[in-house]
């Protein structure tokens, strides 16, 4: 219980920083995760500017209004970059960029911090950087590229210092970055490039993780693949959205729990933002909302699959209290008394499955559950 005891200490010196706030949401909500981020900026930004890409609701609009009267609308174009963008290229009309010992970029992409940001900032300032994020990508194979990328700092989370700020050079990447219509522009164009383009210029960066870089590894991204490992291990302060999905939650279940027991955060607010959104998530094969509601359907429980989509489902239903008539697989290896061959199963009509399999697997295992459970009777990965 490191953090409900025990507050981080004050920052002893005083810094005149500026945060960039970029928020999306395409219902134009900001949930209870949002407001808390917005508070623990508060307390280290001198000034706060939130861009909104879209649109807000009226009650969410009037507490971005507490917080800032700097708050900007604008179309939804360009991803954060194209939000960050516009307002820098305005405060450098306005001759206000180099006025600034640090500026903070940051989005509604992640939930927390769990502690105080002083703790971060404070460490952070004695790396002699001059910028620096939470967490980057090593150089390697990326399979949204289908090829390497760069090692770059992931561009949820930038802090730029006064050095930088007061370049020339700082000011070009922004006048000359590209048009951003995809999300892979947003990524390549922006994130790669802003850590590329200033490292060729003479600056220097750093992570949060470099300190502890056991769980960065080429080709893979930490947060999505190690929030647990992070979060306990590394004092990694958020959770990123994207960690969050049914068939991460070895991980993702852990870091909960974790985040439940050692610091005032209330998982509450990643709960109520996923319940609302998360069936616009393209990347998630189950939303927890559908799993819930087939649980709750049905009188028993079973699960074919016991590799890592198995296990994901194995550590929900642990999480949520909820109970597994069996594990099935095709894998005689795996098989034991909790993990049984799917000829042994005689469900009855009340019962259900939860079909934890891979694309691959799915298609050679399918015919054999329609021959066992009605349509009904399956929750299916939706594969898209």
């Amino acid at each position: 219980m490191e953090d409900k005891s025990q507050e981080t200490a004050k920052v002893a010196y005083t810094v005149n920083r500026l945060g960039i706030f970029a928020f999306y949401d395409k219902e134009g909500t900001a949930d209870a995760y949002v407001f808390h981020l917005l508070d623990s900026m508060a307390e280290i930004v001198e000034k706060l500017i939130i861009v909104v890409n879209g649109t807000v609701c009226g009650e969410c609009l009037r507490r971005f209004c507490t917080y800032t009267e700097n708050v900007v609308i604008r179309e939804n174009i360009g991803y954060d970059a194209g939000a960050y963008k516009e307002i820098l290229l305005s405060l450098a009309r306005a001759h206000e960029l180099d006025q600034w010992d640090e500026m903070v970029l940051f989005n509604d992409t992640f939930y927390g911090p769990f502690f105080g940001w002083q703790e971060i900032f404070e460490e952070m300032r004695g790396k002699n950087v001059d910028f620096w994020g939470l967490s980057k990508w090593l150089k390697g194979r990326s399979e949204l590229f289908g090829g390497e990328l760069q090692e770059h700092l992931q561009s949820y989370f930038l802090v730029i210092g006064r050095r930088m700020l007061a370049s020339s050079v700082f000011l070009e990447f922004w006048r000359s970055l590209d048009n951003i219509s995809t999300y892979r522009d947003a990524i390549y164009n922006f994130e790669v490039m802003f850590t590329v383009y200033h490292l060729k210029h003479g600056f220097k960066y750093a992570s949060w993780l470099d300190k502890n870089d056991t769980y960065v590894k080429t080709g893979e991204v930490a947060y999505c693949a190690h929030p647990f490992d992070l979060i306990k291990n590394c004092r990694f302060p958020i959770l990123k959205r994207k960690a969050m999905s049914a068939t991460n939650f070895v991980q993702a279940g852990a870091a909960l729990q974790y985040i439940e027991n050692n610091y005032n955060y209330s998982t509450d607010m990643i709960w109520q933002h996923i319940e609302r959104v998360e069936e616009s998530l393209s990347d998630h094969h189950f939303t927890f909302r559908e799993i819930e509601h087939f649980v709750h359907s049905h009188r028993k429980i079973y699960i074919y699959g016991y590799g890592k989509w198995g296990h994901a489902m194995e550590s929900l239903f642990a999480y949520k209290g909820w109970a597994i008539a069996g594990m099935i697989d095709s894998d005689e290896a795996k098989q034991n008394r909790f993990v049984r061959k799917l000829q042994d199963v005689k469900p009855e009509p009340e019962d259900g499955m939860v079909v934890a399999l891979g694309k691959e697997s799915f298609w050679e295992v399918y015919p054999q559950l329609k021959g066992i459970f009605k349509e009904d009777q399956l929750l299916l990965p939706n594969f898209k």
